[in-house]
């Protein structure tokens, strides 16, 4: 298969290349840090920021969201929303 851009940079505003599905948890961090979120069912979803020390809750977040977001944790404590997919 070609690939047109396989030599040009990767970036946080390029396309995802890769996915993964994410389980929230209060003790582990990420296996990787995505450059944004997927939220497949709405809710509210906490995340622990990639530079912050305190959690942050996002509430009513809606169905089929794409979150910019750069996070170490989706925390479960307050995390309601499902289909949550971590995009790199």
């Amino acid at each position: 298969m070609s690939d047109p851009f396989e030599n040009l940079a990767s970036s946080l505003t390029a396309p995802a290349t890769s996915a993964f599905a994410v389980v929230p948890d209060d003790d582990d961090i990420l296996p990787s840090v995505p450059r944004a979120f997927w939220i497949g069912a709405s809710g509210n979803v906490t995340f622990l920021m990639k530079d912050d020390d305190e959690p942050v809750t996002l509430l009513n977040v809606p169905d089929a969201t794409l979150l910019p977001c750069r996070a170490v944790k989706v925390m479960a404590t307050g995390t309601t929303a499902t289909g949550i997919v971590g995009l790199l």
